[in-house]
């Protein structure tokens, strides 16, 4: 069954005549094991190329079709490559050559690996729709390998293309040699060089996560599409924790620059720690799809936000407010949580500027990522019943064409929010005329909803446990959260059994096809492990002992593969945070504590001299809390100081915190407390056994409402203060 991935919808007279070959070419394929696009982008050095459609072929490997909406009596004549054709004006022009240009930059992008270039079957050919080949081949007699009205029935369309002489002879396709196909050429397929791996590497853990980062991924192809798309409109991502989502917004950041230069565009996330990982990532897909010869620093219309800014950095509201000629709100003008003080700077800013013709457009597409956390739920902190934040960032678009539409792309985490309960519906979103904005399709095809179950990024023995604990599937008194329903169930991956009703048995487990992190192909031993102690010094020792065994032993590197974060909130979080850095630097350990100008300080530096938007130092260990570590991740992850779970085990937004916590590693996580309840202990060991295969009465707890503001103090606001 074949996969049909379109980067934009057809429109215009001439996308009216390609269609038609794109809808003879979608018929024709239907069945087939292939991969089809429509308008795949090639970014060579010295031009965007896109040929109208590219198909991947298991029996007749890589085809380029380029329509021409030319009747047979406009062309002229034809000399060599060239074309004399009267299509309002007389023109020349070389299809046949610019058919075969696209094919071999395809080719290019294979050239790291040999098996592609001496297996895989190249064709190209000229569409020409609105010819017959009776009438043309009268005109213009020649084996020009060309498509014509005659062509776009099923069988002579696939006959057509199996008639046209490949660029070269090669043998048919292997699995191996079909699967390594369709990753070159997916969206991040051609950064894996699989071939440069040291097949002499030792068992040490650095060295087997070197092996699994080279894996290369079967071909998933919603990934490929949804990274592919450019919207005609707002779409809603919604995704399983480690999913790809900051990836595909990345890749389709530097999509939409390189397809559009003259547009301005916008990606915006939540936490300042992340800075440097999104900007690395928009370069690293600007550099890749244009043969490095576009960056972000080359891309002043391409902006990369924090969703509000400081003095020293510009952010999506605080240049929105510049840009009305008022004077941006500091962080400390508001209270309430991060979100919260956001939420109010965004509604006074609408409402300052309603008398004046509202928000002024100036962005053509806006990309939010992390937005559970730009929610809130307090009805005074919104925009006229309205999330002010997505309020502002839709009034921010120009409207596309006559459609009205703008290009709002918003992803969340599934159950992973630090702010609020539950992600609200668009109507909550955008106010009553707001549902529309997520219900069916555009025009050209995508979705305006889209789900992604699959999880690259955590182990599935640590997902299905962080899921399992988040929730409180397996403890005493019931679930305390999460889906109720098969629907939403399968929508983060897992097959159930069973119906959520009172006193009813469920059983819940997550197919090995949804979790692709490639670690177990490579590591047969544990990747999780709890350990409860009876004292907080006990407790160090063992985390001292282990961040020492990961240094030497298992090889990996002080910065960015070890992370320890630190749960629970306020003053006990923050003493615990404390105790780490003297036991570390007892034990002649380098840490960093993120925001800090160096490593090995853990003094109260002002947050005015602090750089929020430093979460990594070289050479030293990072130490976080949950707010600080979101977003980010490494090879080996301890989080410590689970009993602040225990204590209040009922508490929704504490559990997910641990969840959020369990699901910052890629590879290794050790969890650790001192004191924990018997009664906590007893469901971490009912988790562990379960195997990833979760059964259980369904009784849930009666719902709270809680307080998720936590503590307000500096330590928590530096990554926000302006």
């Amino acid at each position: 069954m074949a996969h049909f991935v379109v980067t934009e919808a057809i429109a215009g007279d001439e996308g009216a005549v390609s269609a038609r070959v794109w809808q003879a070419v979608r018929e024709a394929w239907r069945t087939r094991d292939a991969v089809v696009y429509w308008r795949y982008p090639i970014f060579t050095t010295h031009a965007q190329r896109e040929p109208d459609i590219l198909i991947l072929d298991r029996t007749l490997g890589l085809i380029v079709m380029n329509v021409h909406p030319l009747r047979d009596d406009q062309v002229l004549r034809i000399d060599g490559p060239t074309w004399t054709v009267q299509h309002y004006v007389t023109k020349t022009m070389q299809p046949v050559e610019d058919a075969q240009q696209h094919a071999n930059a395809l080719l290019k992008r294979l050239n790291g690996d040999p098996l592609l270039l001496t297996k895989v079957p190249t064709r190209f050919l000229v569409g020409l729709p609105l010819a017959s080949r009776a009438q043309w081949q009268s005109r213009h007699p020649s084996t020009l390998p060309c498509l014509f009205l005659d062509d776009l029935k099923p069988k002579r369309l696939v006959s057509a293309v199996q008639s046209a002489a490949p660029l070269h002879s090669r043998g048919p396709m292997d699995d191996q040699t079909w699967a390594a196909l369709q990753s070159a050429l997916s969206a991040g397929g051609g950064l894996r060089n699989p071939a440069s791996i040291d097949q002499g590497l030792s068992g040490q853990k650095a060295s087997i996560m070197i092996r699994a980062r080279a894996h290369r991924h079967d071909f998933d192809h919603q990934q490929e599409r949804l990274a592919r798309l450019i919207p005609p409109g707002p779409q809603r991502i919604r995704g399983i924790a480690g999913s790809g989502k900051t990836i595909l917004l990345a890749q389709r950041a530097a999509s939409m620059r390189l397809k559009h230069p003259d547009w301005t565009i916008a990606l915006v996330f939540f936490n300042r720690s992340l800075y440097h990982m999104v900007e690395r990532q928009v370069d690293r897909w600007l550099r890749y799809y244009s043969d490095g010869e576009v960056t972000l620093k080359t891309s002043p219309q391409l902006h990369v936000f924090h969703a509000w800014g400081s003095t020293k950095r510009d952010g999506f509201y605080r240049m929105l407010a510049r840009q009305h000629n008022l004077k941006p709100r500091a962080v400390n003008d508001y209270t309430g949580t991060p979100a919260e003080r956001l939420a109010q700077a965004c509604r006074d800013l609408l409402n300052a500027t309603e008398g004046h013709g509202g928000i002024r457009p100036v962005f053509d597409a806006i990309l939010l990522d992390e937005s559970q956390d730009l929610v809130v739920t307090p009805p005074t902190y919104r925009y006229h019943d309205r999330q002010p934040i997505f309020w502002l960032a839709h009034e921010a678009l120009r409207p596309i064409g006559g459609t009205g539409e703008r290009r709002l792309v918003w992803a969340y985490d599934e159950a992973q929010s630090l702010n609020a309960q539950a992600v609200p519906t668009a109507r909550e979103l955008f106010g009553e005329g707001g549902a529309n904005l997520v219900t069916g399709t555009h025009h050209g095809g995508a979705q305006k909803s889209e789900v992604m179950h699959r999880c690259y990024r955590t182990p599935e023995d640590i997902l299905v446990a962080a899921h399992a604990l988040g929730m409180g599937l397996l403890r005493e008194n019931g679930m305390l959260a999460g889906p109720t329903n098969q629907r939403e169930w399968q929508d983060i991956g897992y097959v159930v059994d069973g119906q959520f009703l009172s006193g009813r048995s469920v059983t819940l487990r997550r197919p090995a096809e949804h979790s692709p992190n490639p670690l177990k192909r490579y590591w047969q031993g544990p990747v999780l492990d709890f350990h409860f102690f009876e004292s907080r010094e006990a407790e160090l020792d063992h985390l001292v002992e282990q961040l020492r065994r990961n240094t030497t032993f298992d090889g990996f590197a002080q910065s960015r593969q070890i992370l320890v974060v630190v749960l629970g909130q306020g003053r006990q979080k923050n003493a615990l945070v404390n105790a780490i850095c003297r036991r570390m630097t007892e034990a002649h350990l380098d840490f960093y504590l993120p925001g800090q100008l160096q490593k090995n300080d853990m003094s109260a530096t002002d947050w005015r001299v602090k750089n929020a938007d430093l979460f990594w130092c070289d050479d030293a260990i990072t130490i976080t809390d949950i707010h600080r570590a979101k977003g980010n991740e490494a090879d080996m992850v301890h989080v410590i100081g689970v009993d602040a779970i225990a204590r209040n085990e009922s508490s929704v937004a504490t559990r997910n915190q641990l969840f959020t916590a369990m699901t910052r590693t890629r590879g290794w996580l050790h969890v650790s407390g001192a004191q924990c309840s018997p009664q906590f202990q007893d469901e971490v060991r009912k988790v562990m056994s379960a195997k990833g295969v979760f059964t259980f009465t369904y009784r849930r707890s009666p719902h709270q409402h809680e307080e998720t503001s936590g503590s307000t103090k500096p330590g928590w606001l530096s990554d926000w203060v302006s």
